[in-house]
């Protein structure tokens, strides 16, 4: 008479299933039944075997585990792959106040920027992505395509934006340029703004410069310096620093450099020099007392160099868009470091 195998499937378990219950993963329970099934079948068709060997033999002519493994992978391949696309734009910016009392807060803006990407794709082969540039400034703009960069057509670029086809290898396993562009507008929006301002007292002046950062930019400004230039109307010898930390004066250049290090978003600094008048301005005084018209022959240009690890200047922005079906993840990075003058 054939005896029926009656331990339960789950303790008999051994190999490649028993190690997975170990580890706390667990086995569909398709299967699973699958596996109980071709087990009682095997003893109502040898009866003469003993159930230790019929376990024995199981996991040889069936493994449930490596049904669930192939189950898996087919599933993966089935779905599309996932995109990481680091991206950092970088921009190098040289700016000059626009010397006119109605011009307001108006500068040229120089920019030479950059866009490097790095990509990390869970499928084996390239997996190509759309790299989108908007913005006022962006129209304006004059792009150069680097490696593994190509600019589409103007009959494929979407309404006001350009487009350009981004493929980078696997085997590119650091960030890399991709595109750079350059900028040459004006606009009143500045990361800083700058104010000069010298008065007259008898025969000598005091001069000042009030920098604040603007409450729209992102972060702190760093290797924050002010540069002021003392024309020959003032007696070098006479130069004076009356505030500001990190002041020194060169006598030779004719300049006083004060380096702050770093500006907190939103706050100003104010440095502060004196000096007294020369003896060519002294004698151009006395013969024409005009205070406004001698306070123009006193004005000291000024530098301001500072720069950003979270931010940019111009107004473009930068996304990725699909290519092929894929899972994009994006993180875009910003930075700047700016040279502005005030005349």
């Amino acid at each position: 008479m054939k005896r029926p195998l009656t331990r339960p499937f789950d303790e008999q378990r051994s190999g490649s299933a028993a190690a997975v219950a170990q580890c706390g993963r667990s086995i569909p329970a398709q299967s699973i039944s699958m596996a109980k099934a071709y087990i009682w079948a095997g003893a109502e068709k040898g009866g003469d075997r003993n159930d230790a060997t019929m376990m024995e033999e199981t996991p040889q002519e069936f493994d449930p585990f490596s049904l669930f493994v192939e189950e898996t992978h087919a599933k993966r391949e089935a779905l599309p792959p996932r995109l990481d696309v680091r991206l950092h734009i970088h921009e190098e910016v040289s700016s000059k106040a626009v010397d006119d009392p109605g011009a307001g807060s108006l500068s040229q803006l120089y920019v030479d920027g950059k866009v490097t990407a790095q990509v990390d794709c869970s499928s084996n082969g390239n997996t190509p992505f759309m790299l989108r540039l908007t913005g006022p400034m962006a129209s304006l703009a004059s792009f150069q395509a680097k490696r593994h960069c190509s600019p589409l057509t103007d009959e494929e670029h979407l309404e006001g934006s350009r487009m350009h086809r981004i493929e980078i290898p696997n085997s590119e396993n650091k960030a890399c340029e991709i595109l750079s562009y350059t900028l040459n507008v004006r606009t009143q929006d500045m990361p800083i703004l700058v104010q000069t301002k010298s008065v007259l007292r008898m025969n000598s002046a005091r001069i000042s410069a009030q920098i604040r950062s603007n409450l729209s930019n992102t972060g702190d400004l760093s290797e924050f310096t002010i540069t002021m230039a003392i024309p020959t109307t003032y007696d070098g010898e006479t130069v004076k620093i009356s505030r500001g930390s990190n002041g020194t004066w060169d006598a030779t250049k004719r300049i006083i450099t004060w380096r702050i290090g770093g500006l907190k978003h939103g706050e100003s600094c104010l440095v502060t020099a004196e000096a007294g008048l020369s003896a060519s301005m002294k004698d151009a005084m006395s013969e024409d007392p005009d205070v406004k018209m001698a306070e123009k022959h006193l004005r000291c240009p000024v530098l301001v160099r500072c720069t950003s690890e979270v931010d940019q200047i111009s107004d473009m922005a930068v996304s990725v868009l699909e290519d092929i079906p894929a899972h994009l993840v994006e993180n875009l990075t910003r930075s700047y470091r700016l040279l502005h003058r005030v005349p």
